[in-house]
């Protein structure tokens, strides 16, 4: 009852704009932040894999950091070539872990 909603969708939207600084220019990818009533109730930095994708569908990407050490899941609720990383039960520390993880997997996958 004494959440600040307004402040806590700050920080969220705060804790996305690095997923997006990190990935916004890999060709074929499309990152945004999100949030609306239906899919992204809270903030989430979503990446779609466009038609201009070279590498591995998101299905591999997703299962490859989701079987790397830690293990990494991220919302896949959306459409089947996109996915996204929701803050919401991440501190600062670990949304860089995710960060450094789902780059190496995207690196990987275009070189």
């Amino acid at each position: 009852v004494d959440e600040d909603e307004e402040a806590e969708t700050k920080r969220l939207r705060q804790m996305c704009q690095p997923v997006l600084d990190a990935f916004v220019e890999i060709p074929g990818l499309q990152v945004t932040i999100e949030h609306d009533e239906h899919r992204y109730t809270t903030p989430a930095a979503r990446i779609e894999f466009t038609s201009d994708w070279r590498g591995p569908s998101c299905d591999q990407i997703v299962a490859a950091i989701a079987q790397g050490d830690p293990k990494i899941f991220l919302n896949t609720l959306g459409d089947p070539d996109e996915m996204a990383v929701d803050p919401f039960s991440l501190n600062e520390e670990e949304l860089e872990v995710v960060i450094r993880r789902l780059g190496e997997a995207l690196l990987q996958a275009t070189s």
